[in-house]
């Protein structure tokens, strides 16, 4: 049985990072919270595809696919934040098609078979796309729905922890967002009310963004991220932060629900 290895791109992609780093606490900062980040997202989808693997379509070629795609989803923040110090694609540029161009540039999955190689691009290109894009080959739809899964479970994490009181403040990761504890902007209410998916653009404080978290799970793609989000507490603390209004409680309990019952897509 042929075995795949990820360990080359590993080390690839930390000679790759520590490019980025320069010179201040800031900028070392920002740069391993993506380094970081990008790692766990792996991990994620390990555990993803792991809850997938009785699926006859979760081939051992297709994990590694994923696993790679996973790794290197993020590799356009780098240049990104290098260029803009930023990770707001609104006010640079695309990052998952700087992701894409970097891959190319770096000739790192070169050596993949032609279809293997277009697979791990277009993960990494349309990874942040806010919706799925339809007619995907079977395999391809399958890898990105495990990355977005995988990319939004750490997201969440991530932003919890710079919301926690004794966290110190990083306009990168919360966006420049208010921190007024009683305020929150009334779209972000339709958008999950209607169980779309909040805009960033549409944020203005930090409740805002925790109620577009919750727009998320409605675009979770397996019952694995659904448990996750539940079972770690991601749900309860997003809650926990909103202010203690009747719409936002009883929009709590509507999507408490919906995670709970909302069937999974199958690979």
């Amino acid at each position: 049985m042929k075995t795949f290895d990820i360990t080359p791109h590993l080390a690839f992609f930390d000679e790759y990072v520590r490019r980025f780093r320069g010179n201040s606490d800031e900028d070392r900062e920002n740069v391993d919270l993506k380094r970081d980040h990008s790692l766990r997202v792996l991990d994620e989808a390990r555990m993803i595809t792991a809850s997938l693997s009785g699926d006859g379509n979760m081939t051992a070629e297709l994990m590694h696919l994923v696993h790679l795609a996973a790794l290197y989803h993020d590799l356009g923040r780098f240049p990104q934040y290098a260029r803009w110090r930023t990770f707001d694609d609104s006010v640079s540029e695309n990052h998952g098609r700087l992701g894409l161009k970097a891959l190319r540039e770096e000739g790192v999955i070169a050596d993949l078979p032609e279809a293997q190689r277009k697979l791990v691009q277009t993960v990494v290109c349309l990874h942040n796309r806010r919706f799925m894009p339809r007619g995907l080959p079977a395999d391809v739809d399958t890898a990105l729905r495990v990355v977005r899964d995988a990319d939004k479970l750490d997201i969440i994490r991530v932003v919890l922890s710079y919301f926690s009181p004794d966290a110190h403040e990083n306009s990168v990761v919360t966006l420049g967002l208010v921190d007024d504890p009683a305020s929150y902007t009334p779209v972000l209410l339709e958008r999950l009310a209607s169980h779309k998916q909040a805009k960033y653009t549409e944020m203005q404080y930090f409740n805002d963004f925790r109620l577009m978290l919750m727009s998320w799970t409605y675009d979770l793609n397996f019952a694995a991220s659904k448990m996750a989000v539940l079972e770690r507490g991601f749900f309860d603390a997003l809650a926990q932060g909103l202010p203690d209004k009747p719409e936002l409680r009883d929009a709590v309990r509507r999507v408490r629900r919906d995670l709970e019952a909302r069937p999974a897509c199958s690979a």
